[in-house]
Parts: C-alpha cells; sequence; structure tokens
C-alpha cells in the first residue's frame, strides 16, 4: 500500500479531489490537507510523518511546509493553480496527468 498525502490551501477542492481519485484504488491510500489557518483538515507533523508521498498542487505549498515542519521525505509538485472546484472533470484531468508525468514507483494511474 502506498500513503500519499496531497496538500492545498483550504483543503476545499484541490486535495480533496485527489484524494478521492486515488484513496482505495491501485494499492493507494490518501488523504489531503491544507496549509492554511481556515483549512478544513490542517497539515500538522504528525500527517506530515504518515505518508509515503507528499504531493502539493504549488510551489509556494512546498515551501510553506520546508519552512515550516521537519520533512524527510521528497515533496511533489503538480503546479495546479486553485481555479477548480471540487471533482471538477478539469481538476481530474489535470491532476491524473501532472501525477502521471511524476512517474512514481510504484503508482499507475487509471483512467
Amino acid at each position: 500500500m502506498t500513503r500519499i498525502l496531497f496538500i492545498c490551501d483550504g483543503n476545499k477542492d484541490r486535495s480533496p479531489t485527489a484524494q478521492n481519485i486515488f484513496d482505495g484504488k491501485n494499492g493507494v491510500e490518501a488523504k489531503s490537507a491544507g496549509i492554511l489557518d481556515i483549512a478544513v483538515r490542517r497539515v500538522n507533523q504528525n500527517l506530515l510523518d504518515w505518508p509515503d508521498v507528499i504531493i502539493v498542487m504549488v510551489n509556494a505549498q512546498k515551501r510553506f511546509l520546508k519552512n515550516n515542519f521537519k520533512i524527510s521525505k521528497n515533496i511533489y509538485s503538480l503546479g495546479i493553480p486553485d481555479r477548480y472546484g471540487y471533482m471538477d472533470s478539469r481538476l481530474i484531468k489535470l491532476i491524473r496527468s501532472r501525477i502521471m508525468a511524476l512517474k512514481l514507483k510504484g503508482f499507475r494511474v487509471q483512467h
């Protein structure tokens, strides 16, 4: 089982969509969180210690994590701006294509 933590700003649209797409499929357990105080699920050190892989939506979130937490694993950025709603078909397609482009070991994306 590969554990993936998806992170965005408010944990309302992008990261929950990614979690929904991948959790429980192809040997993946996924969770999501946000970096802002208003996030539905706010990122914390325990949550960051849980996954095998951390995936953020934009580089600013990666910088925030590195500046505020102790992280010993790689953080990947999908480069997806905050302009899509939860489960928007364009967002789903973008997340899948960007994840495939990462070519993460042991992780497959089904369409």
